[in-house]
């Protein structure tokens, strides 16, 4: 107020601008591990502030006024790559400033299960199951089995393999393999073609030969059956293709079997409460 004799007093109101509205952030990235945790960046600045991140695995301190410290919380990354949340922080007439938290991956991981699997001489496939956090690629070392050739994470591998033609079992390894984990090795074991050939012990119960044939068989049996013989021919999948009865009294006899159908088939000789069984090829 200003006055003076004689006179009215006379009020002057000074008003004094603001200071511009700053803010700053420091530092301008961070870089954490791959387990959960949090983090704090420093924020200086005379003026409200606002602040949000790009990421759901990236939690920040949603609001805050001049000089504060920004938390931040973040999750576990389970995958082997690197990923980085950006944080925008925009203040009440300042221009936004942005930060970055980098997260690193995790080490990566690879399983394979169960360590074998055996299958029939028949042509099929067999399924492995991929435990992993990572891509990962799969090869065969045997050209009749063919795996699931690639994959990501948790995936079920898929194994195929052709008709085993010979007699002998063969076996297959399949090497899986991520990037930064060792390689992983399953078995897949393809028994042969069951024949009197291949297992002579089964000679003492039950021979058929030629086998494989075209279906013409010789049978013999162990010793001379007493009752009369049924002769029972089913398929791979167990239908009954053929049905023949003979005479007892023999131990080797000739028969033709009567179907079109190829591949894996079953005989069952049932004399009285004798029971013979062999498998066989017909062509």
């Amino acid at each position: 107020a200003v006055s003076g004799d004689g006179a009215t007093t006379q009020t002057i109101t000074v008003v004094q601008a603001g200071a511009a509205a700053t803010l700053s952030v420091s530092p301008q990235y961070q870089n954490v591990s791959s387990a959960p945790g949090s983090s704090t960046f420093n924020i200086t600045s005379n003026t409200n502030w606002t602040a949000s991140g790009n990421s759901e695995w990236c939690v920040v301190t949603p609001s805050g006024n001049g000089n504060a410290l920004l938390y931040i919380s973040f999750g576990e990354n389970t995958s082997t790559e690197a990923r980085t949340a950006i944080i925008t922080i925009i203040p009440v007439g300042a221009p936004l400033q942005t930060v970055e938290l980098i997260q690193s991956g995790t080490t990566a991981k690879l399983t394979v299960s169960p360590p074998m699997r055996n299958v029939e001489a028949e042509a099929g496939n067999v399924a492995y199951n991929v435990t992993s956090n990572s891509s990962w690629t799969a090869q065969s070392n045997q050209a009749w089995c063919i795996p699931t050739l690639s994959g990501s994470g948790n995936e079920t591998l898929i194994a195929s393999y052709g008709t085993n033609q010979t007699l002998e079992d063969r076996i297959a390894v399949i090497t899986v393999s991520a990037v930064g984990a060792d390689d992983f090795q399953v078995s897949l074991v393809q028994k042969g073609l069951f024949t009197d050939i291949q297992h002579p012990e089964q000679k003492k119960y039950l021979k058929i030969y030629p086998n494989p044939s075209k279906g013409l068989f010789t049978i013999e049996t162990p010793e001379d059956l007493k009752d009369d013989l049924n002769i029972k021919i089913t398929n791979a999948i167990g239908e009954i293709v053929d049905f023949q009865t003979f005479r007892a009294n023999q131990s080797t006899f000739h028969i033709k079997v009567n179907t079109t159908s190829t591949g894996i088939h079953f005989i069952a000789i049932t004399s009285g409460k004798k029971v013979l069984t062999q498998k066989f090829i017909l062509q």
